[in-house]
């Protein structure tokens, strides 16, 4: 059976770390009004809105792909790596839209709409932070993830 490189993780993490940072610097503007946060924070939520694109896509290959755990899941496994896939295209699309409330904050120039997208990020990293504990849950819990082949080579260890 061929081998696929698991994606999913290697790109979450990416998922989870860059929209505090987008966050980090968006405080950081509100509070020097240096330019120069406000830029670095533009680009990093167009950055993260692609990467929840794809950790949202790397993720629900999980229950398609041949060799992958899921069918071996307990019925609640299945339940939690259902509302885990579901919540992060909820995840994909808000970032998505919070990067569209960035861009009109800063070619509009409108302090309002970067309070607003700041309040926004606040919501959105402690939704994106649960995720990722659910996610961990998920692998070390129900063993989401894992090929079947290293299952297999588990079982046959104990």
């Amino acid at each position: 059976m061929e081998e696929s490189i698991p994606l999913h993780p290697a790109i979450v993490h990416f998922a989870i770390v860059l929209p505090i940072l987008v966050l980090i610097f968006q405080g950081l503007f509100l509070y020097t009004k240096e330019l120069t946060y406000s830029k670095i924070s533009f680009v990093l939520v167009i950055v993260s809105a692609l990467f929840l694109i794809g950790a949202w896509y790397s993720g629900g290959i999980l229950q398609d792909t041949k060799g992958s755990i899921y069918p071996l899941l307990s019925e609640h496994g299945k339940e939690e790596l259902g509302g885990h896939a579901q919540l992060g295209f909820i995840l994909a699309i808000a970032m998505s839209v919070l990067a569209i409330i960035k861009v009109l904050a800063s070619k509009l120039q409108k302090q309002i709409l970067e309070i607003v997208f700041l309040i926004g990020i606040i919501v959105f990293v402690g939704a994106n932070l649960q995720q990722g504990k659910d996610g961990g849950e998920l692998v070390y819990e129900y063993g989401a993830g894992i090929s079947t082949d290293a299952f297999d080579a588990y079982c046959e260890d104990e």
